[in-house]
């Protein structure tokens, strides 16, 4: 918002005798309007566009990101992005936070934290269901706050039915979605502890996908 009312002020007006001409809904005309400044909203203006954008196209499409607040102020609900190992979940949420202006939270990264300990560690210390049960800890926590985030859950996390309910609570939910042979590509010398021990990492790979992919559709499609 700051930014807007900088551009006023270089262009010597004032908000409120402003016009803002923009293509997209969340970076240009919520930002605009929340400084007080008229907007256009227009379609589309380059064809090839950056998946983030891509991203944020999809989510202009969806009726339940804007919702009414107490008082008769708008507010966004969480942006959740699900998906499977190496699907670029973090990559893509960092930069859909960083253009929408708003937190972003890696679910992973927050146990990590918490425990003062990798993934892989509190896998092998503790076991997975106990690694499970900090996830549902974290999202059940999430899902009652307030300010609005981008939030990055690990691949297994949609899987527990009650961490479903908690994840199609909290707001709008991406599904990103790769082929078996870009994710093969893309976690080959992962050290995730899912993957450690298979005889053949590239069938895990297949195996874990064919059985995950109905069930991601499912989240995504609430």
């Amino acid at each position: 918002m700051k930014n807007y009312k900088k551009a006023c002020q270089v262009i010597q007006t004032e908000p409120d005798r402003t016009i803002f001409v923009g293509d997209q809904l969340f970076t240009d005309i919520y930002g605009a309007k929340r400084a007080g400044i008229r907007t256009i909203l227009v379609k589309p203006i380059h064809p090839k566009e950056e998946i983030q954008i891509v991203l944020k196209r999809y989510l202009e499409k969806n009726s339940t990101i804007f919702l009414p607040k107490r008082g008769g102020e708008e507010f966004m609900n969480h942006i959740v992005i699900i998906g499977f190992m190496g699907s670029g979940k973090t990559r893509v949420g960092k930069r859909l936070a960083k253009d929408l202006g708003l937190p972003f939270i890696d679910v992973d990264r927050l146990i990590v934290k918490k425990m003062n300990m990798s993934v892989k560690e509190v896998f092998e210390r503790f076991g997975e269901p106990f690694y499970r049960a900090l996830e549902t800890m974290a999202v059940k926590e999430l899902s009652t706050d307030g300010e609005r985030k981008v939030i990055s859950v690990s691949a297994g996390l949609p899987l527990q039915e009650q961490n479903q309910k908690y994840l199609q609570n909290m707001g709008t939910i991406i599904y990103l979605k790769g082929s078996a042979a870009t994710l093969i590509k893309r976690l080959e010398g992962s050290n995730n502890p899912t993957l450690e021990g298979a005889e053949n990492k590239e069938d895990k790979i297949k195996k874990l996908l064919k059985q995950r992919d109905p069930v991601y559709e499912k989240v995504c499609r609430h």
